[in-house]
Order: C-alpha cells, then sequence, then structure tokens
C-alpha cells in the first residue's frame, strides 16, 4: 500500500477514534452556584408531592366579598424556558377574583428533577405526555376537581392534552401564544443516538449555553419592546438556571420534546377556548395562533397590539383584562 494511502488513512482513523472517544474525556465541570430547588423557594413558594415528585407552585386567592368570583380555580401553565414568575404580573391581579395557581412543569423553575433512568416507561416526567400526566395529579392533590387552564407556549400543548385525556378536569382553556403546529424536538432517524454515552455527556454542556448570551437572545426575542426588560424579567428566565442539575433536566426535555399527536382531533374539544397572541409575536406568528382558533370546536380569537410572544408579561394589564371579561363572557367568572 502507497505510503500517502497508509498516511490518510491513518489520518482518518485518528479522526473517527476522536470523534468516538473525544466526549467520552472532555472533561465536563460540575456547575457552579447551584441550589437544592427547596433551597431557592421564594416567599409565596409551597412544594406538592405529585407522582413522588416535589412540585413547586404559588398559590393565589384574594377574592373580597363583593367581587366577581371565578367559578372553578385558574391553573396556570408556563412556556418552554419559562417557569412561575413569567406570570408574576398577572397572577395577583387574576387572584383578586378567586384562586389562581402557577406551577413549575418539570425541568424548569423550582420543580424537583428527578435523574436520567430513574423512572419506568417511555414517557417519563420530562415528557409531554408527563407534563399532561403531572397536571391531573397535581389538581388531583389540591382537591381541584375542574380547572381553567391557562397555557402559554408549549403549556398550551399540556392544556390541550389534558382537555382531551380528561376533558372532565378541565372548565375551559386560555391558550397564550400556543406553540402546538411545529413543536419541534429531535427527528426520529435522530433520536435512537440521543441516548448514547457521546450525547449524554456531551448535550448538558449544550444546554448550559441557554444561560450565557444565547439564554439573553432568547428573552429578547420574546418581546415586541426589549426595551421593556426589566430586571424582574431578567431574574424570571434565570431562576431556571439556579437549581442542581438544571443542565440535565433542560437535556431530558430536550430528548423528549416531539410533535404533537392531537392535531386531527383539535375539534373534538367543546370547553370555551380563549386563543391569545400579541400582534407583534415572531416567534409564534398571530396567523399561526388564528388557524389553532379556528381547529377548536369552541375557540375565541383575540390579538393584543404591540405584544410580543409574552403578553402576559409584556402587556399584562391589557392581558388581564381581556382574560377577565372573557371569563364573565363565558360564565366561568360570576359577578
Amino acid at each position: 500500500m502507497p505510503f500517502r494511502i497508509k498516511v490518510s488513512l491513518a489520518i482518518i482513523l485518528t479522526f473517527v477514534v476522536l470523534a468516538l472517544v473525544g466526549p467520552l474525556v472532555v472533561p465536563v465541570s460540575p456547575l457552579q452556584g447551584t441550589r437544592n430547588e427547596a433551597q431557592l423557594a421564594l416567599p409565596d413558594s409551597s412544594f406538592t408531592e405529585v407522582d413522588g415528585l416535589a412540585v413547586h407552585h404559588i398559590d393565589m386567592d384574594m377574592s373580597a366579598a363583593g367581587s366577581p368570583v371565578l367559578a372553578r380555580p385558574l391553573l396556570l401553565l408556563h412556556g418552554y424556558l419559562f417557569n412561575t414568575q413569567s406570570w408574576r404580573n398577572v397572577q395577583p391581579s387574576l387572584a383578586q377574583t378567586g384562586p389562581v395557581i402557577s406551577f413549575d412543569r418539570t425541568g424548569f423553575g423550582l420543580s424537583e428533577r428527578p435523574p436520567s433512568g430513574s423512572w419506568t416507561g417511555t414517557a417519563g416526567p420530562y415528557s409531554p405526555e408527563g407534563h399532561a400526566r403531572q397536571t391531573v395529579a397535581l389538581l388531583d392533590e389540591l382537591g381541584i376537581d375542574q380547572a381553567v387552564l391557562v397555557g402559554h407556549n408549549s403549556g398550551a400543548a399540556t392544556a390541550l392534552e389534558v382537555a382531551l385525556e380528561a376533558p372532565e378536569r378541565v372548565a375551559g382553556l386560555v391558550l397564550v401564544s400556543p406553540a402546538v403546529y411545529n413543536v419541534g424536538g429531535p427527528p426520529g432517524w435522530l433520536r435512537p443516538l440521543l441516548g448514547t454515552p457521546h450525547l449524554s455527556r456531551l448535550g448538558p454542556l449544550l444546554m448550559r449555553q441557554l444561560a450565557g448570551d444565547t439564554g439573553a437572545g432568547f428573552v429578547a426575542a420574546n418581546w415586541a419592546d426589549p426595551s421593556l426588560i426589566d430586571d424582574a424579567a431578567l431574574q424570571a428566565f434565570a431562576q431556571n438556571f439556579q437549581a442542581n442539575d438544571w443542565d440535565k433536566a433542560l437535556w431530558e426535555i430536550s430528548k423528549a420534546s416531539h410533535e404533537v399527536d392531537f392535531l386531527d382531533v383539535l375539534g373534538t374539544i367543546s370547553v370555551p377556548t380563549l386563543v391569545v397572541n400579541g400582534a407583534a409575536d415572531t416567534v409564534v406568528p398571530p396567523d399561526v395562533a388564528q388557524e389553532l382558533a379556528s381547529d377548536l370546536g369552541n375557540a375565541t380569537f383575540a390579538l393584543l397590539d404591540g405584544c410580543g410572544h409574552v403578553p402576559h408579561e409584556e402587556c399584562a394589564p391589557q392581558f388581564s383584562e381581556l382574560l377577565l371579561t372573557w371569563l364573565l363572557d363565558e360564565k366561568l367568572l360570576l359577578p
């Protein structure tokens, strides 16, 4: 064999070995400055064991005699890379009419993050199905027979999943900037590779980029006017990166993410539904949200001018007024 070919083969073999072995020997430094979720608790935090996991939630009820009263509690479901603090600007005002609960879906905020391999079955706690199951289980633990589910971004997909799987638990739906079509997630051909030792090691490292400049860009992309982003918004986003093993948990969510499989039965959802979108939303464009409203069986579409992908943060007064008016119209808020 000619010497040049031998050298070329040696070089190729070296690259193959590096590609296979390199990820396994690259040093992975531990996360710095993280703490247990309970140690990060906020003054109004509560933790409830749901399916063996400590789920973080914030409960508010500031209703007073003579004021309108919610016919059913509101349960707020945040979106991807958000948490209970995403509702900080609207939960107190909504709670003037009755009980309003926000909670952290597994992998976000201050809910417990179980390690990979600690559960059985394919629909683990980080999967879309797991989030829907957790939502119903939390209602059980809180003694709530039926609620109005308010879901933002991927939280809207979770709310729809619950409405289909446990319709008797849902009195109404509010879908905010709903990420239902083209949810994303790894393609089918790539899924077998996600559990390899290589990606199990490198995946969390990729997730760590979200806590840096990439994460700052994510926040800005959600607002119509990034100059309005205040410290509270940044602190709310940063909460996802303060708990132990948050990088591993986000990797588990990325692995479990997939397109929804209920698009063909959306029309069977008959509960009153409000679909809300910001007119300047570039993440879920208004025409996509309006399409969802038309595909649902009993939905109203509302557009908020001057708002981006997080109208409940950026345009909180308009959002609260819209939601309360709709609840009143649908007799889910009693005068």
